[in-house]
């Protein structure tokens, strides 16, 4: 009867869980991609950025930690003119070599794509960089997730391309 009992008790507990459900990402569209964003993740974009260029974009995907003060993950997308028509293992090649311990950038899809320190001060750690190019433009897909519970592996292999530049390079 005992075991019984336990096993009524496993199986509502389970239920409830079940109930509960995972956070449910969320899709949100951006000007040059749409993403499916768990809880807790924002998104900001920013065009010309650097240069002032209207052509410069920048998507900023975050997750803060439990304090609120600092980022726990975060997922940047770059689309830049491509003004040095420059080739995407050639450029994810030159990205690799100025991370810390970075690995050989490997095709995948419509990207090149390597490991390595990025060095930026927003999430410390290693991160997961993906370089696409034609002759208009540069895609870099920067994820960093050091605990790896976040989901920002995710989020940025599921980022949708939506503008006409994002779409023909990315859906090839």
């Amino acid at each position: 009867m005992t075991h019984f009992r336990f096993s009524c008790l496993f199986v509502s507990i389970l239920a409830i869980f079940c109930l509960m459900g995972t956070p449910h990402a969320k899709e949100q569209s951006f000007s040059e991609f749409v993403v499916d964003l768990p809880e807790g993740w924002s998104g900001d974009e920013k065009s010309g950025f650097s240069s002032g260029d209207k052509a410069e974009y920048m998507l900023v995907l975050g997750k803060m930690d439990s304090s609120g003060d600092t980022y726990a993950a975060q997922v940047s997308a770059f689309v830049l003119p491509n003004k040095n028509n420059v080739e995407a293992q050639t450029f994810a090649k030159q990205m690799a070599d100025k991370q810390a311990d970075a690995t050989e950038p490997r095709r995948e899809g419509p990207f090149w794509i390597f490991t390595g320190d990025p060095r930026d001060n927003v999430v410390k750690g290693r991160g997961t960089t993906r370089v696409a190019a034609d002759d208009a433009c540069i895609i870099i897909v920067i994820s960093k997730d050091p605990s790896g519970a976040n989901g920002a592996e995710a989020i940025a292999a599921g980022l949708k391309p939506v503008s006409d530049r994002t779409r023909a390079l990315l859906q090839k």
